[in-house]
């Protein structure tokens, strides 16, 4: 592949690709007739094994477009090398990142484009994800609008920490190299392979500027997911181990992110209260996912609740004992967290509670 994109390119859309080339190749064909200069599109497949014929489909209509380049590595790298890889691959200023299933907007990239031609400085932006009309809402969120200054604690928690999926994720490639922040995910993939991208986005917002945007530049589309048994089996990425081990993943990004901030200069001292107040909205986030996302299949594995979040909540405390200034928050951190899992395991006793589907659409709407 030789991706050499118009000089009037001001983003690439980076399909993400692996074992769902049926899926892709129907997007594929549906965008061609809109794509334009300022944003080509990379496919990049991580050696695939499945739907080979999909997939040199695409290479072929890539060789007769000039705004299509489809990518395949020899080996798969997994979705944290994938990622990483478009960080080398990427030729544009800035990249977004589209799952294989999902559909990015054109329109609404051409109209973020004197935006991005105006902030080169912003290291990353979410924007936000719709749904189809025939597809059952998932992932879907509409930001507001926000612009976060560099090594603001909202930035840290609002832009590097929230959610999980990484479709309509907007990273400034040139920009992130320079700051050496892939390279530094490289070094450290192996405890971030679950959630590569909120390490780059913390550490993208310890040292940039960052954006949630309302733009919809992604819509989801139906889930199909090449091992549906990690959505269902406890023996997967989403047992309460695996949880645990993302969790102290992201504590130690935060960390090395308001070690960047000290070291920048913008503050003379080690940010103790910003450090904090990022990490009990991390104890939050998994609190979150512990008891509402997963606390269904954490109790067919007969895992009390209750002993889970008294168990959590003591590892959350323990898990930052040792760090800077500790005695000083210790007791406002324990009742935040104390008060934190008894929120969320009250609402996952109403959800099981709830009789009808009405009933549990009304705990969930309470999430948003």
């Amino acid at each position: 592949m030789n991706f050499l994109p118009n000089e009037n390119a001001v983003g690439t859309i980076c399909f993400m690709t692996f074992n769902r080339g049926d899926i892709l190749l129907k997007t594929i064909k549906k965008l061609l007739p809109r794509l334009n200069h300022q944003w080509p599109v990379l496919v990049v497949d991580n050696a695939s094994t499945k739907d080979r014929g999909a997939y040199k489909e695409i290479e072929i209509l890539a060789e007769s477009s000039s705004c299509l380049y489809y990518f395949r590595h020899k080996k798969n790298g997994l979705f944290e090398g994938n990622l990483l890889s478009l960080f080398d691959l990427v030729q544009t200023q800035f990249f977004l990142v589209v799952s294989d299933e999902d559909f990015p907007s054109i329109e609404a990239l051409d109209q973020m484009v004197p935006f991005l031609k105006n902030n080169r400085d912003i290291g990353g932006i979410r924007t936000s994800l719709g749904t189809l009309p025939e597809v059952q809402k998932g992932q879907a969120h509409i930001f507001k609008d926000k612009v976060f200054e560099k090594g603001s604690v909202e930035g840290i928690t609002d832009f590097g920490l929230n959610g999980n999926y990484i479709s309509g994720q907007i990273y400034n490639a040139p920009l992130l190299n320079k700051l050496n922040i892939p390279q530094r995910l490289k070094r450290n993939i192996h405890a971030n392979q679950w959630y590569p991208h909120l390490y780059l986005n913390v550490l993208a917002a310890a040292n940039s500027r960052t954006m949630l945007s309302s733009s919809i530049t992604c819509y989801e589309g139906t889930t199909d997911a090449y091992r549906p048994e990690e959505t269902k089996d406890y023996f997967g990425p989403f047992s309460y181990g695996t949880r645990v081990d993302q969790f102290i993943a992201l504590r130690n990004v935060i960390y090395e992110g308001y070690i960047d901030i000290k070291n920048s200069g913008k503050t003379q001292e080690f940010d103790i209260s910003g450090f904090y107040e990022a990490y009990r909205q991390l104890c939050s986030k998994y609190q979150f996912l512990i008891f509402m996302a997963q606390g269904g299949m954490y109790k067919n594995q007969l895992i009390n609740l209750d002993f889970l979040s008294s168990a959590f909540s003591l590892l959350c405390l323990s898990s930052v004992e040792k760090l800077p200034n500790y005695e000083r928050i210790r007791d406002t951190l324990a009742s935040n967290v104390t008060q934190s899992g008894k929120h969320w395991l009250e609402l996952r006793k109403k959800y099981d509670k709830a009789l009808t589907a009405s009933e549990k659409n009304a705990i969930l709407a309470q999430l948003v």
